[in-house]
This record gives structure tokens, sequence and C-alpha cells, in this order.
């Protein structure tokens, strides 16, 4: 019989997840409905069901740029794909998806994200077994940002209150190799 204390385990391609804690910036989620009420183009339904998402809008016309860009200054050298707003009234979600042709996806928590946001294994297919929940779940607070690959399959659960949840997504490629260690 083996010890435990002899046994290790080594997992293997782990992917990263920061959370960077910040405070909410005063006035954003004000700008970010302001954003969504001045939108009078047709509903463009990319991951969202009932919900609301935005243009892709190009960095230069993000307010809060110099905001989100230190709280990523711990990446090497990379540039910012564009920017959307996204907002879920009651009801609203959004279906699983990654987003292709970038090296990370970002989301600034403009309200509290509730939970509502879950990751998906890559290897839910084939480790059902070893890891039965295969969901991981971040409670994000107002004002804080995710930055994770943007190849990992996500999606966000049916909004349960009455007040909007809101954030800022983005994606971002990397120009220089990121060091892990």
């Amino acid at each position: 019989m083996i010890a435990e204390k002899d046994i290790k385990i080594f997992p293997m391609f782990p992917s990263p997840l920061w959370v960077i804690q910040r405070e909410a910036v005063k006035g954003a989620l004000e700008w970010a409905i302001n954003l969504k009420d001045k939108d009078k183009s047709p509903h463009r339904p990319y991951s969202n069901v009932g919900g609301y998402q935005s243009e892709v809008q190009p960095m230069e016309n993000c307010k809060y740029k110099d905001h989100l860009m230190s709280g990523l200054s711990f990446l090497p050298k990379f540039s910012i794909l564009g920017w959307w707003i996204n907002v879920n009234k009651k009801g609203d979600y959004n279906v699983s998806h990654c987003h292709p042709e970038s090296d990370l996806a970002a989301i600034w928590y403009l309200t509290h994200s509730l939970g509502c946001l879950a990751f998906s294994s890559p290897f839910q297919m084939t480790r059902s077994m070893l890891n039965p929940s295969n969901d991981q779940r971040i409670h994000s607070p107002a004002g804080s940002m995710l930055v994770f690959p943007s190849d990992i399959m996500h999606r966000v659960d049916a909004h349960r209150e009455d007040t909007p949840r809101v954030s800022l997504s983005f994606n971002i490629r990397l120009e220089e190799p990121m060091n892990m260690k």
C-alpha cells in the first residue's frame, strides 16, 4: 500500500486566471448605461440572449482607457483589439463561447458579477470522473477585472436580479511572450 504522503499531484496544462481587485469607478456604470440608451442600432446577438452588447469599439473611444490599462500593467507589451459593453437584465444570459483571434479576454465589472460567469474545463469530455463539477465560477465585485486565456469556453448564466448586471469586455493580443513563472 502506498502512503498518501508519497503521492504528489502535479496539474498539467493549467489555465491562468488573473483577478484584479479594484474599487468601482464613480460614474462608470452610468456612462455604460448611457451608451446603451443612446444606441439606436438594431440588437446584435453575439453570445447574448436577451441582453445588450454594444458594437466593438476601438480603445481610443473608451473613456476609461487609462484605468483599464493601469490594471493590466503586469502584462508584457500588448494591444487591446476592441471593447464592448454588456448589459443583462433579469433573465438575460450569454451562451458558451470563446474569443478567437486574441490571446486573452478581459472583463471589467461595473456591477457585481453575482457568480454568473462560468468557465468550462477544457477536459470536460474526457475527465468527467476526475472532476465531476466542470464549471469554475468567480464572484467579482464592481470595479474588479478578470483576465483569462481567450480560448477558454465560458458563459454567463441568467441574471436573477431586478437591477442590471453591467460589464465592459475586451480582447487582448500579446506582442511579447508572457513569463508564467
